[in-house]
């Protein structure tokens, strides 16, 4: 969320010279505390994704046989949604919160059905409260292990939903975060079996395209992890089957698809680049490397030997100026040069 919006809700009834101070003030702490902070998750990060890599076998590069050991050590046997009720229904029998209606509404209409199960499970006892910007504030700046101000916020272990800035947009984000949650897990945001979650970047890059696509919001939170998962949506024949296994929580699912083309190390280090996004932000930085990672990307791409995949994805990432600059300038580093680290 931007810092400035989130100190025009907190101060707005402040005087003139007492908001100047305030926000000069924490403005500079922030910077410091940012360096900081990120730094110090960028570090947990990597080495999360290292222990989570060194865990598992290789990943076959085609899904023509399946590798169940080794996905299996990764995100366990999650339970899939094989049963087929009628959700639309049971949703229309729940008295729903005033502030979802709109967004209930919404969203069954453009979700499929079958998808609705956590959805129907979680409306019934989804509890939203409001708090007090000015303390999540305080919160942030005394936590150096914080690593953002949040504008809401959902607990997927008692189903609540906080939110700190009072927005439509914010709200539905963690709804969509409501309707993945299976009490383990959200979405492709996933615990192990080595006390370790994955997935945390990539939920959050898809959670706000579809929060973007469904309600049709002009701009969006996690920019880069969406811009990101775009493109990652090209991987697969049909763009569904990703949001299928984002509402069943089946990163299997995702990593087998992208191993047609890619290697399991690359898959790692895309993983370990969006939860940097998410939670580990350093501005100059981040650009680089985003744009650094689009182009991993492509050329993993290019593998599938795919016509349309390929125009799908180009369509996408030269949509942006200066990737068209980029493309004859960028050099890809070989990713054994780049990723000593996971060898």
């Amino acid at each position: 969320m931007d810092l400035i919006e989130l100190y025009m809700q907190a101060f707005n009834s402040l005087p003139f010279y007492l908001t100047t101070a305030l926000s000069g003030g924490i403005f500079i702490t922030y910077i410091s505390k940012k360096i900081i902070s990120s730094s110090k998750i960028r570090k947990e990060n990597k080495l999360r994704h290292l222990k989570l890599y060194r865990s598992i076998g290789e990943i076959k590069e085609t899904n023509k046989e399946k590798n169940n050991d080794e996905l299996t050590k990764l995100t366990k046997l999650f339970f899939k949604i094989n049963d087929k009720k009628d959700y639309l229904n049971i949703i229309k029998e729940i008295k729903i919160p005033e502030e979802l209606k709109e967004i209930v509404n919404t969203f069954v209409q453009n979700i499929d059905e079958e998808n609705l199960k956590y959805c129907a499970q979680n409306l019934k006892t989804v509890k939203i409260e409001n708090k007090n910007i000015i303390k999540e504030i305080k919160n942030y700046l005394s936590n150096l292990d914080k690593s953002t101000i949040n504008g809401g916020l959902y607990y997927n272990n008692t189903n609540n939903i906080d939110i700190f800035i009072d927005s439509k947009q914010i709200l539905s984000h963690e709804f969509i975060h409501m309707c993945t949650n299976n009490k383990t897990n959200c979405g492709f945001n996933l615990d192990t079996p080595f006390n370790e979650e994955i997935g945390l970047g990539l939920n959050e890059g898809y959670t706000e395209l579809l929060n973007q696509r469904i309600f049709k919001y002009k701009h969006c939170a996690y920019s880069k992890n969406v811009g990101i998962v775009k493109l990652l949506e090209t991987f697969f024949d049909n763009p569904k089957d990703l949001e299928d296994a984002f509402f069943h929580n089946d990163l299997d699912k995702v990593i087998l698809q992208f191993c047609k083309y890619g290697t399991k190390e690359e898959f790692f280090n895309l993983l370990e680049n969006l939860d940097n996004f998410a939670t580990g932000t350093i501005p100059l930085k981040d650009f680089a490397q985003y744009h650094k990672l689009q182009f991993e990307l492509y050329e993993i791409i290019k593998r599938s030997n795919d016509p349309i995949k390929i125009q799908n994805f180009e369509n996408i990432l030269f949509q942006n100026p200066l990737n068209k600059i980029l493309k004859n300038g960028f050099h890809l580093e070989p990713l054994n040069k780049t990723s000593k680290r996971l060898k």
